[in-house]
């Protein structure tokens, strides 16, 4: 699960959500595993390191190419 948080006039929204486009745009983007936060930062960023999220990632295209 992959949760993302915006500030929005002097407070923080917390967003979790499944689908990475939900979550791309977000200030911060924590990914969590194991029931704690493992990776955390822009989507820019979380993409070049070698992690979860970027596995995430990365299955996500695959699965863009199945076709049944």
């Amino acid at each position: 699960m992959t949760s993302g948080w915006y500030l929005t006039n002097d407070k923080a929204v917390i967003m979790i959500a499944h689908r990475l486009k939900t979550v791309q745009k977000a200030e911060r983007i924590f990914r969590s595993g194991e029931w704690k936060t493992v990776q955390q930062g822009i989507h820019e960023e979380l993409v070049r390191q070698d992690g979860i999220y970027r596995h995430f990632i990365v299955e996500r295209r695959e699965a863009t190419k199945w076709r049944v």
